[in-house]
């Protein structure tokens, strides 16, 4: 993990606090006084540095054992894996963002499971389409409907209805009502999705 061998540790080359970056030892000094007063501490994620100069994010986690609770049992993770994908994912939302802000595009969820569908998450885009400078509240599907031009109401409800039975995409083309009574085209595009642990949409 961080380069060293045995005969680097057995020589004393592989001190903790000699490997551990300089903002982060305040940090250990913290969980090293709370685990003298409570005989352990929580883990907690921070940095070795190897023996080449890089940096690898680690989670740590200790607990000190022995009627003086002079020795240690710890366990050092190497999060280099988890960190990789949490910034690809950040990288892949930044560009999701773009793409939707670029297109003038508004995102929604609704929690199936729960009634009435409340929308939640939802963008800021999302509710300046329907003329809203602000989120609102509360928006649910039937918020949703409400904005619906009358003679398009029926159509919207029943490819809803169809996606939620069939689980095929939703895509459907309908008049909207702005809060300022303006009237515009829309197009509403989405899909079920699945709690895996579950089974449920």
């Amino acid at each position: 993990m961080v380069g060293y061998t045995r005969g680097d540790l057995e020589a004393g080359r592989m001190r903790w606090d000699a490997i551990t970056p300089p903002e982060y030892l305040p940090q250990d000094r913290e969980h090293i006084a709370e685990a003298q007063e409570r005989g352990g501490c929580p883990p907690y994620e921070k940095e070795y540095i190897r023996k080449d100069g890089s940096r690898v994010p680690i989670l740590v986690g200790y607990s000190l054992v022995g009627e003086a609770r002079q020795d240690a049992v710890a366990f050092v993770l190497d999060l280099s894996d988890r960190k990789q994908a949490e910034a690809a994912l950040r990288q892949y939302t930044d560009r999701l963002e773009f793409v939707l802000e670029a297109n003038q595009l508004g995102t929604w969820e609704v929690n199936l499971q729960t009634q009435p569908y409340v929308a939640s998450p939802r963008s800021l885009r999302h509710d300046q389409i329907y003329g809203y400078d602000a989120l609102v509240p509360d928006w649910s599907y039937d918020t949703f409907l409400t904005h619906i031009h009358p003679e398009d109401r029926l159509r919207v409800e029943s490819t809803f209805q169809q996606t939620l039975e069939t689980h095929n995409p939703w895509d459907v083309e309908c008049r909207i009502f702005r809060a300022d009574g303006a009237s515009r085209w829309v197009w509403i595009s989405g899909s079920v999705s699945f709690d895996e642990s579950r089974g449920n949409p």
